[in-house]
């Protein structure tokens, strides 16, 4: 029988005492899943570890735009779930990934609504400049603009970034 397949009341679900079996991988949400309220859910971090000791590929996913994968993983361990930045797909890693091999050697252009928010807010936390920021950035606006955005560690508007070549065109929201 097929997976889902009702008999009575109960899906039949084959190998049932044989969990993972047929599975080749897992994406496992971070926020909700693994984590909830700034702390590992309960058999969280014993799950990962039972999933490396079985060798199981799996990947961490989460929809946040506002940490780069080290960072996340940083943020992991500080709560006690240590996992590979490379373990962790998020809306920016991937979107990064998908464009780099799709657009490979092509030029970029990044567009944005009037209402965006721009920041490399790293440095307000002591902390280096995020998402490689200190090597493309100087490449791409200049490097006093570049130190000023990232040094001053303040947020900008879309205008700005528009003014100071960060994105090449700003649409409304």
């Amino acid at each position: 029988m097929r997976l889902g397949t009702v008999t009575g009341t109960l899906p039949v679900v084959p190998d049932a005492n044989r969990p993972l079996a047929g599975v080749r991988g897992l994406l496992l949400d971070l926020d909700g899943v693994l984590i909830l309220a700034g702390r590992p859910i309960p058999g969280a971090v014993d799950a990962l570890t039972e999933l490396e000791r079985r060798g199981v590929p799996y990947r961490i996913v989460t929809n946040t735009s506002l940490w780069s994968r080290a960072a996340l993983a940083r943020y992991g361990e500080s709560v006690g779930m240590r996992v590979s930045p490379d373990r962790i797909w998020s809306a920016l890693s991937v979107s990064a990934a998908y464009t780099r091999r799709r657009f490979e050697h092509q030029p970029l252009y990044v567009l944005a609504s009037e209402d965006a928010r721009f920041g490399f807010v790293f440095t307000r936390r002591g902390l280096v400049p995020e998402a490689c920021s200190s090597w493309f950035l100087p490449r791409v606006v200049g490097i006093s603009r570049a130190a000023e955005w990232v040094y001053s560690g303040r947020v900008f508007n879309a205008a700005e970034a528009l003014a100071g070549g960060l994105v090449r065109d700003v649409y409304p929201a």
